[in-house]
């Protein structure tokens, strides 16, 4: 279960907002907050005041439990990737398209029904790849000079 200095943490950037702010609009010293995000605090008087600020459930936000959302929804939450394994993931999907790009190149030209279909099976994979591809690279972003992916 994250603690309660990481659904702070989560809560805050989901809703843009600074330390500051937060601590301003339900009247606790900015230092304070930031004790609660540095996990130097384990609680306050004023999360109730905290989780409505930001949108979130207090239940969640005090501990963990139910929806992270007071609408009871969720929100995807950024997932830190390890440098190296995303950028071997993103060049063998780049590999993958070459091949695939090939494959097909050399099949386009096939006059038997079997290399047809092949052709065509061969350009169906390569479609949903790309579509994968533009689906994930832009959600790959850095944050604090990690790799992660914004699901």
């Amino acid at each position: 279960m994250i603690e309660l200095k990481d659904r702070l943490l989560t809560a805050r950037r989901a809703a843009d907002k600074t330390q500051a702010e937060v601590a301003d609009a339900v009247g606790m010293a900015q230092p304070s907050y930031s004790d609660l995000e540095a996990g130097k605090a384990q609680g306050s008087k004023f999360l109730v005041q905290i989780a409505d600020y930001l949108g979130v459930s207090a239940v969640w936000l005090a501990s963990g439990r139910g929806a992270m959302l007071a609408d009871g929804s969720a929100i995807a939450q950024p997932v830190p990737l390890n440098p190296e394994r995303a950028a071997a993931f993103l060049g063998n999907i780049t590999k993958a398209q070459a091949h695939l790009g090939a494959a097909t190149a050399a099949l386009s030209s096939s006059k038997d029904g079997e290399g047809a279909a092949l052709f065509a099976r061969l350009c169906e994979v390569r479609e949903s790849l790309d579509a994968l591809v533009g689906e994930l690279q832009p959600a790959i972003f850095f944050q604090d000079d990690t790799p992660v992916h914004g699901a």
